[in-house]
């Protein structure tokens, strides 16, 4: 498991103290099994950076949790935040340093108590003494709403820190908005032109379902280990399977019904089909495929996409509107080739880039 070790302990608990040795990056990609800490340790770095701000005039941090979707983030705010956070993580680093949390929104703040007993009936009273800012809850699905709203703050010096608990849409959810979109949008909106002191954390359960976000970074690790992008400040980390969360997640409620599921969901398995990927020489480019002007597939004469290079080639439109030649039948064509996997690939990237390309377009059979 070289380049991952590091990273977690002897029990098999993730920590983000060796990834934040990369002083350079900004964003940190975590994919392994469940039950290893992905979540727990990456929001324990932002409580931990927020109260040392709070209690020790550390520095100045703006914290931000990413929900895929508004009704996750809701219920996950309601009773004062009482699923936002591990229960552990609230009791060590927020309540014994006096405080609790309260949602006012999508804001949580972290409020200051004083306590004393009513002498008429006994029972222990709270009087809030401070109230600070604590973090800000975002869901991508409001962005629409959410880019009319000025959150950036030309004024602030201070660390960004973002914890995205999974980058990846489940098998039967909704495709209802463009994920990366709103995802980059968001953090631009709060960010604009801010280069440092910005750590986005994203967690995932497996490389094999690959997110949306991280194609966006042109890389999908296939095999176990530390990937290092210095060209777009990040790293990857796609952890093995170990043997000591194996034997604690055995006899589990989840181990009872793990065979009826896809077990690279909860065990990071890598299994890519591989059986469309095409590693020959490539003879001559027939014509291109273009889903939106500067994401344009090249297909070659033995049926073999890759991404355009910018070939004089003709060129088929996959929506209207882009000064290309657009008919349905066209989007049919490519539909009904897909399906009948009589497309090749020349590598994996292109493959599920291309196959997300075409689930973001209306379903045509």
């Amino acid at each position: 498991m070289r380049g991952t070790k590091s990273i977690l302990d002897k029990n098999g608990f993730m920590s983000t103290q060796s990834p934040l040795g990369h002083t350079w990056a900004r964003w940190f990609f975590f994919l392994g099994q469940w039950d290893i800490g992905k979540s727990y340790s990456t929001t324990r770095q932002g409580i931990k950076w927020k109260m040392r701000e709070i209690t020790a005039g550390g520095k100045p941090t703006k914290f931000y949790i990413v929900f895929k979707n508004n009704e996750t983030m809701q219920d996950a705010l309601s009773g004062d935040c009482m699923t936002l956070f591990d229960p552990d993580l609230v009791e060590r680093w927020i309540t014994r340093a006096g405080y609790f949390l309260k949602r006012r929104g999508d804001l949580v703040f972290a409020c200051k108590a004083e306590y004393e007993i009513n002498e008429k009936t006994g029972q222990t009273e709270r009087t809030v003494i401070a109230t600070v800012p604590f973090c800000e809850c975002i869901a991508l699905s409001n962005m629409p709403g959410d880019k009319e709203l000025v959150k950036f703050d030309n004024r602030y010096r201070g660390r960004y820190v973002f914890c995205v608990n999974e980058i990846n849409r489940e098998v039967r959810e909704r495709d209802t908005f463009s994920l990366t979109y709103s995802f980059f949008r968001q953090l631009h909106t709060i960010c604009r032109d801010t280069k440092e002191d910005i750590y986005v954390f994203c967690c995932g359960n497996n490389a094999e379902d690959a997110s949306e976000i991280l194609l966006s970074f042109n890389f999908i690790p296939l095999r176990y280990g530390k990937f290092t992008i210095k060209k777009r400040k990040c790293v990857i980390y796609n952890i093995e399977p170990t043997e000591t969360v194996t034997r604690r997640m055995s006899g589990s409620l989840l181990d009872d019904v793990a065979d009826t599921f896809n077990p690279a969901s909860f065990t990071n398995e890598l299994k890519s089909d591989i059986s469309l990927i095409y590693r020959g020489r490539l003879l001559k480019p027939k014509y291109r495929i273009q889903f939106f002007k500067g994401n344009v597939y090249t297909v070659w004469d033995n049926g073999v996409v890759d991404e355009s290079r910018g070939e004089n080639l003709p060129l088929r439109a996959m929506i209207p509107y882009q000064d290309a030649f657009y008919t349905k039948d066209i989007v049919q064509s490519v539909f009904d080739m897909y399906h009948a996997r009589a497309f090749r690939f020349r590598n994996l990237y292109i493959l599920r880039k291309f196959k997300k390309d075409l689930s973001l377009l209306k379903k045509h059979g």
